[in-house]
This record gives structure tokens, C-alpha cells and sequence, in this order.
């Protein structure tokens, strides 16, 4: 008995030992220092740029060869394809896939147009939910890339002035393989200044001209209302068929599709199909689960496919930085209402930017404008200035936005950087169908709250309708952008009033009012007393190395974020009533973040020889 005991306690020991040493293995991996995952992640991204032979200008360059082509002679056929189908496209051409390459160099050989059989079909069919490893995960997001994404509908160039919309032959994926051809940014530009003076007046291609935001903007209350089975009845009766508005009538014989447009078919089953399964569906947007999220949680703030790997607290804000700014001026462009919300409003709140651990950019929409940014722009590829960066855009509406279903799809469109899977967050506001709270209307007199129109969006977020419009005209991250009317009141409600007005510490960061902005812990705690912070006592745009707790990082955080906190505070301290500015004669300020893109090659080729993120470009006049 006593032997069994000890070979018991033996063989207890033994496993105690052996969790103890996992235990230890897992701890120092999960639970490295943040200093340790940044240098690591930056170190990553570095590596991947070097021996990426991606070059994201050429696919921008071909289009614009394309564009000039097609301006000297619309009816010929080119490279790229014709004006009458439009382009050719596949993603390895627009996007770095590099990641793909143990499994897709042999098909790039062998099938050189970009098809793919039924060996990489069923590797790249796996649920992105299902956890795997990080290799595992990223290898098949790259597969899904090459193979099964969806194409875009078209892709938009920017210029300084237009908009110029190029169709896409999203029929049939064809791969060209320009993607490893180098363009200096010079070339690129002149490019783009070539078609941007004949784009105002171009007969071949559908433009819109870039427009400054406005003051205030109003949005009818109808554009708060909604319903898919009215939307089909309209279809309908235009089709001569009959007026069932059943959301499990699938069928709908006695209609004629011939008789709508391309776009109103399109519609049309979108709507049917939405409608239907609306109730039942999956979370239509997809990110990628890896086993290391029980732990950091890092894999589901990136959009699957096009996760590549993870990105840096520098990376990611640069991506949101470009992203912000590209937004609001496409959709000011395309007459599409949208306003920051959320954890981006509450820091603007602070000093005009985004938190530095803010993983995403929040924006609401009306879903009725929802509803036209999906017929009219769904699955577009917006290509970034030139000038300013290599982003490019991909936007996507979620068909489930028509209607609250089962609460899985409560985001409703998305605005994706498709060279990190960063993105931009939509959720349509529309008028409740639902018993509002009662703090929704707290504060308000007896007249007020009879007026008072309730709004939610899908994730039983409230708002009144008087409390967002009118929208005012803001900067957020430099650019221009929209924010609603009666900014406390939203936010006491969502995060309580001390989340803007005193809460100093957060997420690792505290936030230093003598230089306006949230500094990470692991740089200084407090800000650093008896020493000026400051290079010049005149002038504060820059901080000295003492005044930045002898932190590198921090003087360049500083010079990047100093304008738009500045001008936040002279113009809009007052959250509620801010300073009545002429935006005539206050420009957006300039992209003070390097394309990502651009900082990794500049390091890799010893174009520069510091690592600081800081840029100065600025915005051509309108």
C-alpha cells in the first residue's frame, strides 16, 4: 500500500513538474511585455517587406495606363480588358498574397491565369471561426484570397479633384501578374495628374468630383425608415407581378425580372434572398480565429481574407489615419451621410484623434442611405491618392442590414484596408420598431420628450433623433469628418459622464493634459516634472527628449497628433457649442502618418535612416 502511494505521489509530482514548466512556456509567450509584441510585430512586418516582390503602385499604375488608353480610344481592347466589360482582376494582382506562396507559386506556374482546382478549393473552404494555428490561419486566408473571394464591381481612382469609376469584368477572375513590377511614386503621380485633367468632362467613365464637407448637414427622418417587404412591393408592381410582401415568398412567379434595370434585379434578389434567410444566417463578416485569441484576442479585429499577420499600435494607427480621411471624402463625394460614434467620438473627444488602442473606426449611417450605398457602390475598391499612400479600400455592405434578424449580423457594411484587414465599422441607425428605454429621454421637459424620435441600431445602441442632427463638421485624425449635434448626452448614456470629463487612466495608458494626449504606461506614468518639456518655450509642436520620459516613440507621437489637438481645443473644447469657424478657410490638415507600406520599404532600402513614423503631406487644395 505505501509503495502505491509513493509511485502515486511519484507520478503526481511528475505532472505537477510538467504543468508547472508549461505553464511557465505559455506564460512567456501569451503574456510577453507590450514592448516585446510591438518590436516583434514591427520586426514581422519588416521581414514580410523585404522579401514580399509585391508592389502595390502597379496594379494602381496599370488602371491608369488603362484609363489614358481608353480616353485616346474608347472602343479598343487592352491589357487590362475593355471599357465595354470592363477590367480584368484578380486579387493576386492587387494585393500582397506572399503569405500563399508555399501552396500558390506552383498554380501561378502552372496556371498562370489564377485558376485554382478542387485540392485548393477545399483547403480554402474552411470557416474562418474555426480556431487553428496562426501559420494554418494565414496560409488559408491567402488561398481564400487567390481562389474564392468575391471580385469588386469596380474600382475608384482618386485624384486631387475627381472621382474616375473603372468597371470591373467581376464575371471572371483573370489573373495578368503585374503585381511584382516597380513603379517610383513619381510616375505614379504624373499618372494620375495625366487623367485627372481630361476626368471632369470624360464621356467614358462614370466621376463625381471630391467636395468639401459642410457646416451642418440635416438627414430627413425618412431616411431613418426602412422596410425590405415595401422595397419589394415597389419592385414588384414595376414588374406587373402581385403585391405579397411574405418575406418566405421566394418564388414570385408572377413577375417579369426583364422588365427592371440590371441594378433593380440586382436589388430584387438581394432583397428576397436577405429577407429570407435573415432570421437564420451566419455572421456574414468573417475574422480569423487563432488559437492564441483565447489569450490576446488580436485575430478578430482584422477581416478575413485578408489577414496577413498582426499589426503594430504604429501600423494600425497610420492604416486609420489614411482610412478616416479616405472615407469621408468618397462618401462626401457620393452624397453618403455618416458620422463617427462611439469609442471613435470619445476620442475625438480628447484631443481630435482616435485612442491609440482603439482597434477600428466606428461610423453610423441612416439605413436608408445604407440601402443606396449598397445599389449604387457595394463591392467597390476605392484606390487611395497616390500622393498621400497605397491603400486600397474595399467596401462591402452586409445584406442582412435590411432588418434586426437574429442578431448576429448587427454590422451592417464595412470599409476594409485590404493591405492589413483593418476597417472601418458601419451600423445603420433607423426608427425603432422597439420600447426605448426610459433614461433615452431623461433630461428632457414634457414637450421635448412628446417630439422626441427614437433611434437604435442593430445592437440596441439608442440615440433621438434631435440629439444627432444636425451633424457638424469636425477634423478627426486631421481630416474632415462628420460628428452628431448633442455629443455629452450620447455619451453619458453610452459610457457615462466621467469617460470624457475625468477618467485620466486607461487600457495602459494615462492621459497627460500638458501635452494633450494618452501616453502608454511603459513610456512614463505621469508626466515627467522638473524639466520643459518642450524644445522651445515659444514653440510646443515639438517635445524634448527629457519632456517625452527619454522616449523616441513618444517625441514623434507627439509631433504627429500636436495640430489636430490643438486645433481641437482652440475650435471645439466646448463640446456642445463649438467655436463658429469659416471651414472655407480651415483646410484639413495635413497626412502626418507614413503609408505603412512606404515606412517598412524605407527602412528595408535605407531610404532614412531613423524609424519615426512622422510625415508632413499636404492636402491639394480643392
Amino acid at each position: 500500500m505505501g509503495l502505491m502511494r509513493y509511485k502515486s505521489a511519484k507520478l503526481l509530482l511528475r505532472v505537477l513538474v510538467v504543468v508547472f514548466g508549461a505553464s511557465l512556456v505559455l506564460h512567456s509567450f501569451f503574456f510577453k511585455s507590450d514592448d516585446y509584441w510591438q518590436h516583434t510585430l514591427e520586426k514581422q512586418a519588416l521581414e514580410m517587406n523585404k522579401v514580399s516582390k509585391f508592389q502595390p503602385r502597379a496594379p494602381v499604375h496599370e488602371v491608369l495606363s488603362f484609363i489614358e488608353e481608353i480616353q485616346k480610344d474608347p472602343k479598343g481592347t487592352y491589357k487590362l480588358g475593355s471599357l465595354e466589360k470592363g477590367i480584368a482582376f484578380h486579387w493576386d494582382d492587387w494585393m500582397d498574397l506572399t503569405t500563399g506562396d508555399a501552396l500558390l507559386d506552383k498554380y501561378r506556374t502552372e496556371l498562370p491565369m489564377g485558376q485554382c482546382d478542387a485540392v485548393l478549393d477545399n483547403y480554402c473552404s474552411v470557416n474562418p471561426y474555426w480556431m487553428e494555428s496562426y501559420k494554418t490561419k494565414v496560409l488559408r486566408q491567402a488561398v481564400y484570397a487567390y481562389c474564392k473571394a468575391a471580385l469588386p464591381d469596380r474600382v475608384v481612382v482618386t485624384t486631387d479633384s475627381h472621382y474616375v469609376h473603372v468597371p470591373v469584368n467581376s464575371e471572371k477572375s483573370q489573373r495578368l501578374g503585374y503585381g511584382h513590377t516597380s513603379h517610383p511614386q513619381e510616375d505614379v503621380i504624373l499618372g494620375m495628374e495625366k487623367i485627372q485633367a481630361k476626368s471632369k468632362d470624360s464621356k467614358n467613365f462614370k466621376t463625381h468630383p471630391i467636395v468639401r464637407l459642410q457646416r451642418e448637414v440635416e438627414v430627413p427622418m425618412e431616411d431613418f425608415t426602412y422596410s425590405p417587404e415595401q422595397e419589394m412591393v415597389k419592385l414588384q408592381m414595376k414588374m406587373g407581378g402581385h403585391k405579397s410582401t411574405d418575406k418566405k415568398d421566394n418564388d414570385n412567379d408572377d413577375v417579369d425580372l426583364q422588365k427592371l434595370t440590371r441594378k433593380e434585379q440586382e436589388y430584387f434578389h438581394m432583397l428576397r434572398y436577405a429577407n429570407t434567410h435573415a432570421d437564420t444566417a451566419d455572421k456574414f463578416f468573417k475574422y480569423p480565429w487563432i488559437y492564441s485569441d483565447l489569450f490576446k484576442g488580436q485575430a478578430h479585429h482584422l477581416s478575413a481574407p485578408f489577414f496577413k499577420r498582426f499589426i503594430s499600435d504604429r501600423e494600425r494607427e497610420s492604416v486609420i489615419h489614411h482610412m478616416i480621411r479616405a472615407w469621408f471624402e468618397f462618401a462626401e463625394a457620393h452624397e453618403i451621410v455618416t458620422w463617427i460614434n462611439y469609442g471613435s467620438l470619445l476620442g475625438w473627444v480628447y484631443n481630435g484623434v482616435n485612442m491609440p488602442w482603439d482597434t477600428d473606426v466606428d461610423i453610423q449611417i441612416p439605413i436608408a442611405q445604407l440601402s443606396k450605398l449598397e445599389q449604387d457602390y457595394n463591392r467597390t475598391l476605392v484606390l487611395e491618392n497616390p500622393r498621400y499612400g497605397n491603400a486600397k479600400y474595399y467596401l462591402e455592405v452586409n445584406p442582412f442590414y435590411i432588418r434586426q434578424g437574429n442578431g448576429k449580423n448587427f454590422i451592417d457594411a464595412r470599409f476594409i484596408e485590404v493591405n492589413s484587414g483593418l476597417y472601418i465599422d458601419f451600423s445603420v441607425l433607423s426608427k425603432s420598431i422597439y420600447e426605448p428605454p426610459a433614461e433615452l429621454f431623461e433630461g428632457l421637459e414634457e414637450k421635448e420628450k412628446n417630439k422626441a424620435i427614437a433611434l437604435n441600431c442593430k445592437n440596441f445602441n439608442w440615440q433621438l433623433y434631435q440629439e444627432i442632427l444636425p451633424l457638424k463638421y469636425t477634423t478627426f485624425e486631421g481630416g474632415a469628418s462628420y460628428i452628431p449635434h448633442k455629443i455629452s448626452s450620447i455619451l453619458d448614456r453610452k459610457y457615462g459622464h466621467a469617460s470624457y470629463t475625468s477618467k485620466l487612466r486607461f487600457m495602459n495608458h494615462n492621459y497627460q493634459q500638458d501635452i494633450n494626449m494618452w501616453v502608454p504606461d511603459r513610456i512614463c506614468k505621469a508626466s515627467p516634472s522638473d524639466t520643459n518639456r518642450f524644445v522651445s518655450e515659444k514653440d510646443h509642436s515639438k517635445l524634448s527628449l527629457e519632456g517625452a520620459c527619454n522616449s523616441v516613440l513618444l517625441q514623434d507621437e507627439y509631433e504627429i497628433i500636436y495640430q489636430s489637438a490643438q486645433r481641437h481645443i482652440n475650435m471645439e473644447s466646448k463640446l456642445d457649442s463649438p467655436v463658429d469657424y469659416d471651414i472655407k478657410t480651415t483646410q484639413p490638415l495635413p497626412i502626418l502618418r507614413k503609408d505603412a507600406w512606404e515606412y517598412y520599404n524605407d527602412i528595408n532600402n535605407q531610404y532614412v535612416d531613423n524609424d519615426r513614423w512622422f510625415i508632413k503631406h499636404t492636402i491639394s487644395s480643392l
